[in-house]
């Protein structure tokens, strides 16, 4: 997967680490929501945690928990 693969709809927030953006896959319109983080200023402790994060949200399972999907990095972005 790459960030090519998806079209920027808004800017849904930000944080300390990051962007969260709405975004449209493109291949087949569906809308989700995605965390874009720079890890070009992040320290190293910052990036194992960040990678900490994906572990726990990938491992959610509850009705009122929202799917986490994928994670990738391309262009310096997690």
């Amino acid at each position: 997967m790459s960030l090519a693969a998806f079209t920027k709809i808004k800017l849904l927030g930000k944080g300390s680490y990051g962007s969260v953006y709405e975004v449209k896959r493109n291949v087949d319109g569906k809308k989700y929501a995605m965390k874009e983080i720079n890890l070009k200023f992040l320290s190293m402790k910052e990036e194992e945690e960040s990678l900490n994060e994906i572990r726990i949200l990938a491992s959610f399972r509850h009705q009122n928990i929202t799917k986490f999907k994928e994670a990738f990095i391309a262009e310096d972005k997690l």
